[in-house]
């Protein structure tokens, strides 16, 4: 009894043991297939995100190729009125005034567009233009300037204000006395 007892014992814990292995495999195999799946997921995400690049690439490439057709429309039409400024008539010297005489001799119109400047009325407002454009951009930044300097000194005065709570300005360092 004691040699049948004892391998009865071990058979049982063989059992036990080959149990928790058949279980340990079981469970081993879920989570492998549960990790499949995942991956198969991601994979079909990524096969989903790569199509949706490429067609994103394409349309990209479509509005650049429309924005260089464009930009080249709008080059020919710079290029005809960079022509047709250049090839205005320079102003009569004969006459002491470019203004006739005569006001019914020219319709009410005449000129109001641009098309009947003389050569040299037209550089003048391309230089007026191009002035103007750069005082607009003096002006900007003379803007900034004066918020920044308004923000400046609204913070000397009321430093716990709110809008000074993400000033780096420090009156102390900032002034000098």
């Amino acid at each position: 009894m004691g040699i049948r007892a004892i391998i009865g014992v071990v058979l049982l814990l063989m059992s036990f043991c080959a149990g928790f292995y058949v279980k340990g495999l079981q469970s081993e195999r879920y989570r492998l297939e549960q990790d499949n799946a995942q991956i198969e997921k991601q994979l079909k995400l990524i096969d989903s995100l790569r199509k949706r690049e490429g067609q994103l690439t394409r349309d990209i490439e479509i509005i650049r190729n429309q924005r260089d057709e464009n930009e080249a429309i709008l080059r020919a039409a710079i290029d005809q009125l960079d022509t047709e400024l250049r090839k205005r008539p320079a102003r009569p010297t004969g006459k002491p005034s470019a203004v006739p005489n005569n006001p019914s001799a020219v319709p009410a119109a005449a000129g109001c567009d641009g098309s009947r400047l003389y050569e040299q009325d037209s550089r003048f407002l391309v230089g007026e233009a191009a002035q103007c454009t750069t005082t607009q951009q003096y002006l900007r930044e003379c803007r900034q300037a004066v918020a920044h300097f308004n923000n400046k000194v609204m913070c000397f005065n009321d430093p716990a204000s709110e809008a000074c709570q993400d000033s780096v300005f420090n009156p102390q360092k900032d002034i000098a006395p």
